[in-house]
């Protein structure tokens, strides 16, 4: 008996799309605010103190949301039902674009609070790097490691 596997992608287009349309309205905020809006002295003094702690939050942040990834990633290669494995691949996607959009927030929130150069070239990467995000076939099927799928 043939197994037809077949994917949908509508639903992670959207979600891409509306993650894409969030993190550039967002990063264009949070430049113009930045810009256009006065320094706050007190968080500039405490922000210039506390550089590194700062920094070292953003990455802890990220590296904390890689180990979700592979948390969910393990339950994926555990589940047998091809549905089940859809669900929570499109699970992992969410949670991957939540959290990478709440990313974008705190580099901006940095950014606006310090007006520091960095903030600004890491927000700037953030964005330029979303097409990573697009859900694209091979990269699914990889994940679900069925190369035999029918992407709609």
């Amino acid at each position: 008996m043939l197994n037809i596997y077949q994917f949908d992608l509508t639903l992670l287009k959207r979600y891409f799309n509306i993650f894409a349309a969030s993190a550039i309205s967002i990063s264009v905020i949070f430049c113009l605010a930045t810009y256009l809006l006065p320094v706050i002295p007190s968080f500039m003094a405490l922000y210039s103190k506390y550089f590194w702690f700062f920094f070292a939050a953003f990455f802890i942040f990220n590296f904390a949301f890689e180990g979700m990834n592979k948390k969910g990633f393990s339950k994926l290669e555990t589940t047998e039902d091809f549905q089940e494995k859809v669900m929570i691949y499109t699970g992992i996607y969410k949670r991957k674009l939540a959290l990478n959009l709440v990313s974008v927030i705190i580099s901006g929130l940095i950014l606006f609070l310090s007006h520091k150069t960095l903030f600004l070239i890491i927000l700037t990467i953030q964005v330029v790097l979303l097409p990573i995000f697009y859900p694209r076939p091979e990269k699914i099927a990889k994940a679900l490691k069925n190369d035999e799928i029918l992407f709609t």
